[in-house]
């Protein structure tokens, strides 16, 4: 069963790197056949990998998938199983645990990949700020992929550090372009991944204090929905298992106000702040 998983991974490599020359179908053959070459190396060093069983997977990982493979999907996303991982990464391992009579550390190092082949993405956006040609932005995809710390961290130790790290570098990559909101959304998402994007928040601070206009100022409705969304784990698995519990129309209408509401407030509360802020002379900081 682990080749099916060994197969999807290739051909998930295989359909990048097809897109990759499509994108780059102006680069010189040597350069192509390059590229080919480095995607080959990617592909062979994370699917060697993939037979390893990490103290994390068998201790932690594969405990926290099992509870939930004993569960319903409504009972799995209103119960607090014993973790110190954050909602949204035990979401994933939620549907992994779907999946019976398969081996789990195949998929949960498959969800890591794929995070890394978002890191890469990532990370050629920043690199796109200084680099125009469109072959060299490639490569720079391709050799954060095939980084030791990288391959290790997913295919190795089937770890999910390269998902925060890659919203926290489009964080960045949003706040030097001066996209306050969208730079505050990634950064928001990555903190829901892991505590640890914390310590990244320092880079970003000075990125906020570029704009005339203070960024939170305008996105202060989007920071009151993060602090919202940060919430107990306790809590939010408690609410949702009382709505699932509901019948159906009294969970529809549970909830639809929320979701109609308060995107509806959120941005009624932005342009109001925007248009106040233009009405008043606010410093720049440079």
């Amino acid at each position: 069963m682990k080749e099916g998983v060994k197969k999807s991974i290739s051909l998930i490599l295989v359909l990048t790197l097809l897109v990759q020359l499509r994108i780059g179908r102006k680069m010189p053959l040597g350069s192509q056949v390059l590229l080919s070459v480095l995607v080959g190396a990617i592909l062979l060093a994370k699917i060697s990998l993939l037979d390893y069983v990490s103290d994390d997977y068998d201790i932690f990982l594969s405990n926290w998938i099992y509870e939930y493979s004993e569960m319903g999907i409504k009972e799995g996303l209103g119960t607090y199983i014993a973790s110190d991982y954050s909602p949204p990464y035990l979401y994933i391992l939620l549907l992994i645990s779907r999946v019976k009579n398969y081996p789990w550390q195949y998929l949960v190092k498959a969800a890591s990949i794929l995070a890394d082949l978002l890191l890469g993405y990532a990370v050629m956006k920043l690199a796109s700020l200084k680099i125009r040609g469109t072959g060299s932005k490639l490569m720079i995809l391709n050799l954060t992929m095939i980084l030791p710390t990288v391959v290790f961290n997913g295919a190795y130790w089937g770890q999910c550090d390269a998902i925060y790290c890659s919203l926290c570098l489009m964080a960045l990559y949003m706040g030097l372009k001066k996209r306050g909101a969208a730079c505050m959304m990634f950064f928001g998402a990555a903190l829901s991944f892991k505590l640890q994007t914390v310590f990244f928040l320092p880079v970003l601070l000075p990125l906020w204090r570029r704009s005339c206009s203070p960024v939170w100022a305008q996105s202060a409705p989007l920071s009151a929905l993060s602090l919202t969304a940060r919430t107990s784990t306790r809590v939010w698995a408690a609410l949702i298992w009382k709505i699932w519990k509901r019948p159906w129309w009294k969970a529809v209408l549970t909830a639809a106000l929320p979701l109609t509401v308060m995107p509806t407030a959120a941005l009624a509360a932005t342009k109001r702040v925007r248009r106040w802020t233009a009405t008043r002379s606010l410093p720049c900081w440079q």
